[in-house]
């Protein structure tokens, strides 16, 4: 037993050796109805959580953004696209008791898809993503940060200063202590490959400039924080085509080097938050490849560089 293969999902860490799937499309480019799965890390086994949890929970979605939180053992699913619009819903999986509970929450409360949702000090940062617009075909990005404060179920725009990013979707964005890193993506039709780093105690953006080339631009990839004060960016999506490479940017010395490749070209993919530091997901649970899509699941030893 097994998730159908899919792209444009999630799967996040629950705790070291628990992940979970949520979402996904299907080579059909139609929504996987077997959406919420969990698997067992250490015995590799999957299992179906649809008719394991209790209360409301996502609809059939892709797009969308699944964080954890380990303080509160949630996990939060936000946004995304359904079958004909862009979902604003806010979805809580309490992890311990299995149950969902849709937040009703206050405040302006942001249409996103493609975005990137962070948890930082028990406040979820939402940064950029596609939204409903009466211009540009229906459909626009933006450059906007949104934070979700748990406790009083609200939403708030706040005062950024700085060189901030373009607009753009389908990019990343990880914490290293209390910075956002932001790579990549697509500002419309154009792939990126910049780097910003949002002070979380000043809420001030500075643009990095990098000591040597930067990776091609790209959008759908997957960026993880890894040991040492860096950034683990695999694969993704650019102009020439599908990418299978992988590089590590150090914070430290704002350079980036290269590390050994996973398997297939895959692009797409959920975006992970790793539990060990000597384990990282680098491309989780499936995937798109051509001809087609994948349910696969690669790690990538960061330790010997290699993926396994």
């Amino acid at each position: 037993m097994a998730p159908s293969k899919r792209w444009n999902h999630t799967m996040c860490l629950i705790d070291p050796d628990t992940a979970v799937v949520i979402g996904g499309k299907t080579s059909e480019h139609k929504h996987c109805k077997d959406s919420l799965w969990k698997l067992e890390i250490e015995h590799n086994l999957w299992f179906p959580i649809n008719s394991s949890t209790s209360g409301p929970a996502p609809p059939c979605v892709h797009g969308h953004s699944a964080t954890f939180d380990p303080v509160s053992k949630a996990l939060f699913v936000y946004g995304g696209f359904g079958e004909d619009k862009t979902y604003r819903d806010l979805h809580i999986l309490n992890t311990e008791t299995w149950t969902w509970k849709l937040v009703t929450a206050k405040g302006k409360v942001p249409t996103l898809a493609y975005h990137t949702a962070t948890f930082y000090k028990k406040e979820l940062y939402v940064f950029g993503g596609v939204h409903p617009s009466s211009h540009s075909g229906g459909k626009a990005c933006t450059d906007s940060l949104s934070i979700f404060n748990p406790g009083d179920e609200l939403w708030y725009k706040p005062i950024v200063e700085g060189d901030k990013p373009l607009p753009r979707f389908g990019h990343s964005s990880i914490l290293l202590s209390d910075k956002l890193v932001v790579f990549g993506g697509r500002n419309t039709a154009t792939y990126l490959n910049d780097l910003h780093i949002l002070n979380l105690g000043f809420m001030e953006y500075t643009a990095v400039r990098c000591d040597n080339m930067a990776p091609l631009p790209r959008g759908f990839h997957v960026a993880l924080a890894v040991p040492g004060n860096r950034m683990l960016v695999s694969g993704g999506c650019s102009s020439i085509g599908d990418l299978q490479d992988v590089h590590i940017f150090n914070m430290d010395t704002s350079t980036w080097s290269s590390v050994a490749a996973p398997p297939a070209v895959l692009y797409a993919p959920g975006r992970t938050r790793p539990a060990q530091p000597w384990l990282v997901p680098a491309e989780p649970a499936g995937g798109c490849r051509p001809p087609g899509h994948t349910a696969g699941v690669w790690w990538l030893g960061l330790f010997k560089n290699r993926v396994q």
